[in-house]
């Protein structure tokens, strides 16, 4: 099988973590990439592969002064996460706003792929969800790592 693929027992093991550790509404499910269903409380969950555009956050992130290390797919995993946890629907609305302003201004060449990714990444919503996946990784770094290791991450930076 894939290595960088989740395996059936992955994503047993994250959604038991995830259900033990944090919350138990929370489902898991497989997508194309890292993304959330706010409302439904459901994470999307892509391969553990590391591609071009993941490194637009990484950059981002180690600018940002609450940086912690964490590897890659554990931090998107936790922002997922996050956003279901610091759920506030002004921001949520005014996100998506603000996403809109800013693929019009890369559509019209204003923002480069880089400028772009930094203002999504910056995007309050957002900015949210990383300091509290950075902070739940800060609070809870032994639970975190030990699940990093049974999802096989730590040989895939």
């Amino acid at each position: 099988m894939f290595k960088y693929r989740f395996s059936r027992k992955d994503m047993k093991t994250l959604r038991d973590w995830i259900h033990c550790n944090i919350d138990p509404d929370i489902r898991v499910k497989r997508g194309r990439r890292f993304e959330c269903d706010i409302d439904e409380e459901i994470i999307f969950i892509k391969n553990k592969k590391y591609c071009k555009l993941d490194t637009f956050f990484s950059t981002w992130y180690k600018r940002q002064e609450f940086y912690t290390p964490i590897h890659y797919t554990l931090i998107c995993i936790l922002h997922e996460i996050g956003h279901i946890m610091t759920k506030d629907d002004e921001l949520l609305e005014n996100g998506y706003k603000l996403n809109c302003i800013y693929n019009f201004m890369y559509q019209q060449n204003v923002l480069g792929e880089a400028e772009l990714n930094d203002a999504y990444f910056a995007i309050p919503s957002e900015l949210l969800a990383t300091k509290w996946a950075v902070e739940y990784f800060k609070n809870n770094r032994e639970s975190c790592c030990e699940l990093a290791e049974m999802l096989g991450l730590f040989d895939l930076e």
